[in-house]
Protein backbone atom coordinates (compact mmCIF):
# COMPACT_ATOMS: atom_id res chain seq x y z
CA UNK A 1 0.00 0.00 0.00
CA UNK A 2 3.06 2.22 0.60
CA UNK A 3 4.82 1.96 -2.61
CA UNK A 4 0.71 3.24 -4.36
CA UNK A 5 0.73 5.79 -2.27
CA UNK A 6 4.20 7.00 -3.57
CA UNK A 7 3.40 6.64 -7.29
CA UNK A 8 0.53 8.74 -6.57
CA UNK A 9 2.12 11.23 -5.24
CA UNK A 10 5.03 11.60 -7.54
CA UNK A 11 2.28 11.27 -10.06
CA UNK A 12 0.10 13.90 -9.10
CA UNK A 13 3.78 16.35 -8.33
CA UNK A 14 4.29 15.79 -12.10
CA UNK A 15 0.94 17.08 -12.87
CA UNK A 16 0.31 19.69 -11.12
CA UNK A 17 2.91 22.35 -12.46
CA UNK A 18 1.52 21.78 -15.84
CA UNK A 19 -2.13 22.88 -14.63
CA UNK A 20 -1.24 26.08 -12.94
CA UNK A 21 -1.57 28.76 -14.80
CA UNK A 22 0.80 32.30 -13.80
CA UNK A 23 -0.29 35.85 -14.02
CA UNK A 24 1.18 37.97 -17.00
CA UNK A 25 2.78 40.35 -14.14
CA UNK A 26 6.34 40.33 -14.94
CA UNK A 27 5.51 40.01 -18.77
CA UNK A 28 6.38 42.85 -20.24
CA UNK A 29 10.92 44.38 -19.01
CA UNK A 30 11.74 47.88 -19.65
CA UNK A 31 15.15 48.80 -19.35
CA UNK A 32 17.41 51.69 -19.56
CA UNK A 33 18.51 53.69 -23.36
CA UNK A 34 14.60 53.18 -24.04
CA UNK A 35 14.05 49.33 -24.68
CA UNK A 36 11.68 47.24 -23.88
CA UNK A 37 10.64 43.91 -24.17
CA UNK A 38 6.88 42.42 -24.18
CA UNK A 39 6.43 38.35 -23.60
CA UNK A 40 2.90 38.52 -23.51
CA UNK A 41 3.83 36.12 -27.15
CA UNK A 42 5.63 33.21 -25.41
CA UNK A 43 7.27 32.43 -29.15
CA UNK A 44 7.59 36.18 -30.74
CA UNK A 45 8.71 38.45 -27.66
CA UNK A 46 8.28 41.51 -29.15
CA UNK A 47 10.90 44.81 -28.48
CA UNK A 48 9.65 48.17 -27.98
CA UNK A 49 10.75 51.63 -27.17
CA UNK A 50 10.03 53.10 -23.86
CA UNK A 51 10.65 56.70 -22.45
CA UNK A 52 13.15 55.74 -20.23
CA UNK A 53 16.59 56.78 -20.53
CA UNK A 54 18.55 55.90 -17.69
CA UNK A 55 21.65 53.82 -16.76
CA UNK A 56 20.36 52.91 -13.34
CA UNK A 57 18.26 50.21 -12.25
CA UNK A 58 14.28 50.08 -13.75
CA UNK A 59 10.73 48.84 -12.67
CA UNK A 60 7.72 47.84 -14.68
CA UNK A 61 4.18 47.08 -13.29
CA UNK A 62 1.74 45.30 -14.98
CA UNK A 63 -2.00 43.88 -14.19
CA UNK A 64 -3.16 40.07 -14.49
CA UNK A 65 -3.79 40.61 -18.55
CA UNK A 66 0.06 41.50 -18.82
CA UNK A 67 -1.27 45.43 -19.86
CA UNK A 68 1.51 47.41 -19.01
CA UNK A 69 0.38 49.87 -16.47
CA UNK A 70 3.67 52.50 -15.56
CA UNK A 71 7.63 51.45 -15.36
CA UNK A 72 9.90 53.73 -13.37
CA UNK A 73 13.78 54.11 -13.03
Amino acid sequence: MRFINKIFICITIMVLPNCALGQKQGNIWCFGDSAGIDFNLINTPITFASSLVTRGSCGSISNNDGELLFYCS
